[in-house]
């Protein structure tokens, strides 16, 4: 169908900066657009097939939000690849999208376990936000260096970004997203924060879309040390980050392969009392508990990049005894469904038709 000219020039206006949703009103009927662009930044650390592979989850994250098929889907402002900094978006007829009947549930009630209720902010101070932020990060790449959690750390990515880069409230977002939102949206009304503690989250430099891609690749495989101690020191400055027990933290568990048993106990054992305090009812204290009570610690074997439907597959029983959120986390989302869209869109790709 021909999309009317309201929709084309607001896709124009449209810049590599934007990520959102927004409705196009025109004498045609209301359009639905949605819509993600890629800076430079977005673009670090990747290559042409893995760059493709991002668009393919945004492309699918659309239409997952949306509920419906797009009219259209393309890209604007420039061309595709890490040589280009493009918008992509797709458009939906505004009465094919699913509206939600449940507002209260979809304003209030989170799957996060230390987020079921926005209010679970409010006995949080804009500095612990930000601290569990980068502490939960730190846990999850280590999560990705050892042998029995990287399966789980694996899971956990791919649901956190299943949604995107934190920008809208989500239902069934993990810890990691919502406080990505919380950082990203710290004037959403729902939140029960104070005025203080939104004027320092305003004022942090969090780059949404940088963690985001970077709990992509935890998603895909895991990081290489020079790409993970590049990010994690930019988060520290982003998140304005002066405890030197945090630093200790990204210093240790970058060396992790190197790491002699009592170093990692000693590791584990100091972030489950930070988090015991600060973040309390964490979906990953119970991993990190279960980590802390094993005798032995076996790194990640060398392996190729897999993708995310074999990650999907495989087996999430591997995680330390005692860890009981993996299927929790995983069942009907990341191990099914998710990986039912992945596998199709990898198809669509795959049969030849034309990139947009």
């Amino acid at each position: 169908m021909n999309i009317p000219r309201e929709v084309q020039s607001f896709i124009r206006q449209i810049t590599p900066d934007d990520v959102g949703v927004d409705t196009v009103e025109t004498p045609k009927g209301d359009f639905v657009i949605h819509y993600e662009g890629f800076s430079d930044q977005c673009n670090y650390g990747h290559d042409e097939d893995s760059i493709h592979k991002i668009y393919q989850d945004v492309y699918r994250d659309f239409d997952q939000r949306a509920g419906a098929e797009p009219i259209q889907r393309g890209h604007s402002y420039d061309d595709l690849g890490i040589d280009g900094n493009p918008v992509l978006y797709s458009i939906y007829k505004k009465e094919d999208v699913k509206e939600s009947k449940f507002l209260l549930v979809d304003e209030e009630l989170s799957e996060s376990r230390l987020f079921r209720m926005t209010a679970s902010f409010q006995r949080l101070t804009g500095r612990d936000v930000a601290d569990i932020l980068y502490l939960e990060t730190l846990a999850l790449y280590m999560f990705a260096l050892d042998e029995k959690q990287q399966d789980y750390g694996t899971a956990y990515a791919r649901k956190t970004t299943q949604y995107g880069p934190y920008a809208v409230f989500r239902t069934s977002a993990t810890d990691i997203y919502m406080l990505g939102f919380a950082i990203n949206q710290p004037d959403y009304k729902s939140l029960k924060l104070s005025n203080k503690d939104r004027r320092f989250l305003n004022n942090l430099n969090f780059n949404n879309r940088q963690h985001y891609m970077f709990m992509n690749k935890i998603a895909r495989y895991t990081p290489s040390r020079s790409d993970a101690s590049s990010y994690l020191i930019r988060l520290e400055t982003q998140l304005k980050i002066k405890n030197p027990l945090f630093r200790q933290f990204r210093r240790l568990i970058l060396d992790w392969a190197d790491l002699k048993y009592s170093q990692k106990q000693y590791v584990i054992a100091k972030m489950m009392q930070i988090i015991r305090v600060k973040g309390k009812g964490s979906e990953i204290f119970q991993n990190l508990n279960a980590m802390k009570t094993s005798r032995r610690y076996d790194n990640v074997k060398p392996e190729k990049p897999t993708s995310k439907l074999a990650r999907a597959a495989a087996t999430v029983g591997g995680a330390y005894a005692g860890s009981k959120i993996v299927p929790k986390v995983t069942k009907g989302k990341v191990s099914s469904t998710t990986g039912a869209g992945i596998g199709a869109i990898a198809g669509y790709w795959a049969s030849g038709r034309k990139k947009v």
